[in-house]
């Protein structure tokens, strides 16, 4: 697994579905997305996500109508501050839907894109197929792990 760590002190963006496997203890995914996510905490890594991730995750929870599932994200948003939560401004919704538009990406995965791209990112994690690595950013697909 080393090889998809960035370097010490980095910084990972997490799109939703990444948070949502973790959170929920996705079955098929969590031991990949749990063993990746203690390694980069023993690098020191920053991790990042934007508002869209917050709502996203709520929005699920809600869903459900699943007080246990909101109060883990409630938890780790903003008890424990796992991440970094980055903003949508305009500058990024129009940034994300010029790089959806070059990339072929939907809206909402070309702002999670955007977002890490505007934070500097090493590594963008997800289980989305659609990324791939590009614009200095290494793509980290979680069924590949």
């Amino acid at each position: 697994m080393n090889e998809t760590l960035p370097v010490e002190g980095g910084r990972a963006y997490f799109d939703s579905n990444s948070v949502i496997y973790f959170i929920e203890a996705n079955p098929e995914f969590y031991s990949k997305i749990s063993s990746l996510w203690y390694a980069l905490i023993e690098q020191n890594t920053t991790f990042v996500t934007s508002e869209i991730c917050v709502a996203e995750c709520f929005y699920g929870a809600l869903r459900r109508q699943s007080q246990a599932l909101e109060n883990g994200y409630d938890r780790l948003f903003f008890e424990e501050r796992t991440f970094d939560i980055r903003p949508v401004d305009i500058e990024t919704l129009i940034g994300a839907a010029r790089l959806g538009a070059d990339l072929g990406l939907r809206l909402i995965d070309a702002v999670h894109f955007r977002t890490a791209l505007a934070s500097q990112c090493d590594i963008f994690v997800t289980n989305d197929r659609r990324f791939r690595s590009s614009h200095g950013v290494r793509v980290v697909q979680i069924a590949e792990l």
